[in-house]
């Protein structure tokens, strides 16, 4: 096969695909209308990501019989993409995987281990080399194997393989174009892969809202625009003593296992970690023109909240209870880039963020683990009791100051 119309395709119509499943996808569709007879393929992209190493992509025809079962724990988020005539099946694969029997026995360990490539002739009454995927594809007609690393610039290394069902395995000509065919492949997939490194690596740093923001281009100092959400501020009561009976160490752990809880409370009803603050956090509902369904979802949250931190304090995770405390306020704020010329914070600012950051101590006054601003209240009335008007400090008139009637499942206990 000759090089040439591949790497026409992989700079013209492979550049228009804006995933790493479609791209996949449509390069072994393409190899196989070019005259490349290939069977199934799986492509590894490692990943920048707290929670993930890598990605593991399998294509296949629609309605062959091959499948990835999946043997470690370590295998999440198994999602398949359907195109027409052909599949990608998409593995993100968490970090632990080094001791799984899933990569220890593959080729692709061997890559990840130096090498530049592994053939294994599958017709062979002894194969070369022996591996589950590899006596997988034997039994489903597979002739021959062909993975390579596929050495990256920029991203970490990416390994592909390729099998074909032709009687015989692959030519020598077939052999040697996947082989030239290395380089081209490296630069069309390390685009992608370096893109969502940047995207992961952002989104946890900022969160998925500012991240996509950032890389949309919004990095000018002072570039702000105004918008209107929930705002929420959440502290973490006792922190500070808590180091005299835990350690810095402990009080790590204890701060982790807590926003693990607010992350986890959170983000199902499309809430988001704007900062950590130290022992707290600025969280934020965006309204999207719906004010009373941006309350209901903080709300909901900061129940479910409730739920995690008592489950948390019921376990033996810690060494004694952990306490917060939080209040919620509807308003507009100013969200955008603030900070000196080269070292700038994507945040939000504006007194509505500094309402909720006052309202915050009230809930410890008032032995409350919620409370709200009447603005949030006013959205979803049958939910609060006023808890009266109180001094807020840097707020020159008193505030009224609103909690949930039912607050039996919701105290401080």
């Amino acid at each position: 096969m000759s090089l040439e119309p591949i790497q026409k395709w992989l700079l013209s119509k492979g550049r228009e695909h804006p995933t790493v499943a479609e791209l996949f996808n449509g390069l072994c569709v393409e190899l196989n209308t070019l005259g490349l007879p290939v069977f199934s393929a799986s492509i590894l992209l490692q990943a920048l990501n707290c929670e993930l190493v890598s990605s593991f992509y399998v294509w296949r025809l629609v309605g062959s019989d091959e499948t990835v079962t999946n043997t470690t724990d370590n295998l999440v988020s198994d999602k398949i993409f359907q195109f027409g005539d052909s599949e990608v099946q998409v593995f993100d694969v968490a970090h632990g995987n080094s001791s799984e029997e899933l990569f220890v026995q593959s080729p692709f360990q061997l890559l990840s281990d130096g090498w530049s490539e592994v053939r294994c002739r599958l017709e062979d009454s002894v194969p070369e080399q022996s591996f589950p995927i590899l006596d997988d594809l034997r039994l489903l007609g597979a002739t021959d194997y062909i993975a390579v690393s596929l050495k990256m610039v920029l991203a970490a290394d990416g390994f592909i393989s390729f099998s074909t069902r032709s009687p015989g395995g692959f030519s020598e000509s077939e052999i040697e174009s996947i082989r030239s065919m290395r380089p081209i492949l490296a630069q069309s997939f390390e685009i992608h892969s370096t893109r969502i490194s940047m995207e992961n690596t952002l989104a946890i740093y900022l969160g998925p809202t500012s991240a996509q923001a950032v890389l949309a281009g919004r990095l000018l100092r002072g570039d702000i625009h105004t918008l209107e959400a929930v705002v929420g501020f959440v502290d973490i009561r006792g922190f500070t003593q808590s180091g005299g009976l835990v350690g810095n160490s402990g009080l790590v752990r204890r701060a982790n296992h807590f926003y693990q809880c607010l992350y986890d409370a959170i983000t199902p009803s499309n809430g988001e970690i704007s900062k950590f603050i130290g022992d707290g956090a600025l969280v934020l509902f965006y309204a999207d023109g719906d004010p009373v369904e941006a309350c209901e979802r903080a709300l909901s949250s900061m129940k479910k909240l409730h739920e995690l931190i008592d489950d948390l304090n019921d376990s033996d995770l810690l060494e004694h209870e952990l306490g917060y405390g939080v209040a919620l306020h509807l308003g507009t704020v100013e969200q955008g880039n603030v900070g000196a010329a080269s070292r700038m914070d994507f945040t939000v600012i504006g007194s509505a963020v500094n309402l909720a950051s006052r309202f915050e101590g009230l809930s410890k006054r008032l032995s409350r683990r919620l409370v709200v601003t009447q603005a949030v209240a006013d959205c979803i009335p049958p939910m609060f009791e006023h808890l009266g008007d109180h001094n807020v400090r840097g707020v020159t008139d008193k505030q009224a100051v609103y909690g949930l009637i039912d607050n039996s499942e919701f105290s401080v206990g």
